[in-house]
């Protein structure tokens, strides 16, 4: 099947060896590629003959009722199968001239022994491979294809990330290296065999997205991202680490480079996770989140869901994962799984989510994972939820600011005196902080006032560079930030009357023209999102 000649001629060679020379002959190939082949010699020809004969079946007809229901294509698929394949050249001529036919069924563990032999230079991979082989054959063979090749790269690419995490991450738990090894197999068949595209994998981020996509799209029924529940249950099914999903091992695999900044991240808090879920498993409502709730029996759930709505009311459960446990309990509701009245629920989550967002304030502005993306949400239907959407956000956006209020009066603090931890502050601790919405502008002005040309000058850039990819913090700060145009332009003009133009007011010229561009950045955002919307 790979050599460039016709099959038929192929055949018809050894025929005479067979036939006419008494010479006993094997052949090795591939006979689902061959039949491939076959049907994929003379298409158009074959394609314009199965049209025309559909056609004057009256397949094509609007009355017809199978023709509404299939593809044109694949109705004249199934007829070119239908009429060449019972006529196939390749199986008259096998009966022929073939007299036996062996399968070869390779010994998977045999041949993976032989590809861990390879390694004996490295005494810790070849063990650890050794030592886990039954986990790299059931990976393997959940691929469902039976591609060696793969097998032997993934192995060759498992070497450098094993090595690399040795040699950073000594004390790493041997779960997470088994772990590494089973996604490093099933991404390199997925990516490489096709099964998934690239570019579906690509735009996960991080674990914490690759089990929030996992868990969320079952629950409000997202078909788009099936493919990765399919993924997940092929190669994790009952895997109880719940860090699975290497983002460097894909971008390692995919692009062939190494990414060390990645590399960092991902390991960080792969470690730390293996800390923080012995201290999590403690926590009653993880089981519902995590879906484990249906390996226990009906009466460790009713105790399991009542005990877990403990902890909702006494702000236990991470501000994060509010809404989400909150589909769920409704998801329950709606099978008839539990009895709870739904009113008494929502006041339930709605007061522990104002718990927990108090007791976590530095964790909600720090971290992304608070914020609530909506196109997980767009297809939810459920009013109840979306109703606790919407406590959601405020009490995010209230915690912030209540937070943004606090750290404006610190930072601004630091002006004029102490510009470089101005600086830092902004662009480090504060920079996803609205503050700028929570101060007083005539305050703000003053020190701005008061403050070098050359640091005011910096200023300009650091409003620029501030609000780059940040449409929610943009639009947090803008009507501040038009204010104080106004109060710059009232004193800019009365500097005026008084005097000729100096470079401070040139600069606080400039903050204007820096802060209108924002303003039309702002609008466009605006814009966009109502397009989206």
């Amino acid at each position: 099947e790979r050599a460039n000649v016709d099959v038929i001629d192929i055949l018809g060679y050894i025929n005479n060896f067979v036939e006419h020379d008494g010479i006993k002959t094997i052949l090795i190939c591939n006979e689902k590629e061959l039949a491939t082949k076959f049907k994929n010699t003379n298409v158009e020809m074959k394609s314009l003959i199965a049209t025309y004969i559909l056609d004057k079946e009256g397949v094509f007809k609007k009355t017809n009722k199978e023709a509404k229901n299939t593809p044109i294509a694949n109705l004249i698929d199934d007829k070119m199968v239908e009429i060449f394949d019972s006529a196939n050249a390749y199986e008259r001529i096998k009966e022929k001239l073939i007299g036996e036919t062996f399968e070869y069924i390779p010994e998977y563990a045999y041949i993976l022994s032989g590809m861990i032999m390879k390694y004996s230079y490295n005494e810790r991979l070849s063990d650890f491979l050794k030592r886990n082989n039954s986990l790299i054959i059931s990976a393997f063979k959940k691929s469902n294809t039976r591609n060696l090749r793969i097998l032997k790269h993934a192995l060759n690419d498992f070497e450098k990330i094993f090595d690399s995490t040795l040699e950073k991450y000594p004390d790493v738990t041997n779960d997470i290296l088994k772990t590494m090894l089973t996604f490093t197999v099933a991404i390199s068949f997925e990516i490489k065999a096709g099964n998934i595209s690239k570019e579906r994998l690509k735009d996960i981020t991080n674990n914490d997205e690759y089990n929030s996509i996992l868990f969320t799209s079952q629950i409000i029924n997202d078909k788009n991202q099936f493919y990765l529940r399919e993924f997940d249950n092929k190669y994790f099914l009952n895997l109880k680490n719940k860090y699975r999903f290497f983002k460097f091992i894909e971008i390692y695999v995919r692009t062939r480079y190494f990414d060390e900044k990645v590399f960092r991240e991902d390991m960080d808090v792969a470690t730390q996770s293996q800390f923080i879920q012995i201290q999590e498993e403690s926590k009653k409502y993880l089981k519902l989140l995590n879906g484990e709730y249906y390996k226990v029996s009906d009466f460790d759930f009713e105790i399991l869901w009542k005990q877990s709505i403990e902890e909702v009311k006494n702000g236990l459960v991470n501000f994060k994962d509010y809404l989400k446990l909150f589909a769920i309990y409704k998801y329950f509701i709606n099978i008839n799984l539990i009895d709870v009245n739904v009113s008494e629920l929502k006041q339930a989550f709605i007061l522990g989510m104002q718990i927990a967002a108090n007791n976590n304030v530095k964790q909600i502005y720090e971290n992304d994972e608070s914020k609530l993306d909506e196109a997980e949400w767009k297809n939810n239907k459920d009013e109840d939820v979306e109703e606790i959407k919407e406590k959601y956000i405020k009490t995010r956006h209230m915690v912030i600011e209540e937070e943004a209020s606090r750290r404006a009066v610190e930072v601004f603090k630091l002006l004029p005196d102490d510009i470089s931890e101005f600086y830092r502050k902004m662009m480090n601790d504060y920079k996803d902080l609205p503050v700028f919405s929570r101060y007083d502008v005539d305050s703000l002005y003053e020190r701005l006032e008061l403050t070098p040309n050359y640091d005011l000058h910096n200023i300009i850039n650091l409003l620029n560079v501030r609000y780059t990819d940040k449409p929610e913090l943009l639009s947090a700060d803008i009507k501040n930030l038009n204010r104080l145009v106004e109060v710059i332009k009232q004193h800019n003009e009365e500097k005026l009357k008084e005097g000729s133009k100096t470079i401070k007011i040139v600069l606080f010229e400039n903050i204007i023209d820096a802060i209108k561009k924002l303003n039309r950045l702002n609008n466009k955002n605006i814009k966009n999102e109502s397009e989206n919307a």
